[in-house]
């Protein structure tokens, strides 16, 4: 989870010590719920009855928003059968 967050704030002049607490205040099961429930209220917005387009726009669009690409593919995986 901190990989894609922390190099954005470090691009964004937050000091390491920010950064560092900053993580640790984050929940890792509120990240991943609030994850699903971003692909759940896209997904009915997404017109397009393949399968794999459809999973790709969403993986594009859950990544475009900062999440991890690794966890925005199984939640996808999961949300699109």
């Amino acid at each position: 989870m901190a990989e894609t967050l922390t190099n954005e704030l470090k691009f964004r002049n937050i000091s390491a010590y920010n950064i560092k607490n900053a993580l640790l205040e984050i929940n890792d099961d509120a990240y991943l719920k609030t994850l699903k429930q971003l692909a759940e209220k896209k997904l009915p917005l997404i017109k397009e009855s393949n399968s794999f387009i459809k999973r790709n726009k969403l993986s594009t669009y859950l990544i475009s928003k900062g999440y991890e690409s690794n966890l925005v593919f199984d939640v996808v995986k999961t949300s699109i059968q």
